[in-house]
């Protein structure tokens, strides 16, 4: 039994879901589960998603997906 379902679950069925270049997973033992996410600078930022379902990690993400397809298209 994984001590964080809801991030396996995510791992495992919806990070293939998005495009390689917008989500890769690296998996390390006795790491905290976390985002990083990199700027068009390639300035890194860590969210901490240690609590996060399943469902609040595709939220955070198609937001912040969603905000740099706006940015783009300024």
């Amino acid at each position: 039994c994984s001590r964080f379902p809801f991030i396996e679950t995510f791992v495992q069925e919806k990070a293939k879901l998005y495009p390689r270049h917008v989500v890769q997973v690296s998996e390390r033992i006795g790491m905290i589960p976390r985002l990083i996410m990199y700027d068009e600078n390639d300035k890194p930022t860590i969210v901490q998603i240690l609590k996060w379902k399943t469902e609040h990690i595709e939220e955070y993400l198609e937001e912040k997906i969603e905000n740099l397809k706006k940015q783009v298209n300024r």
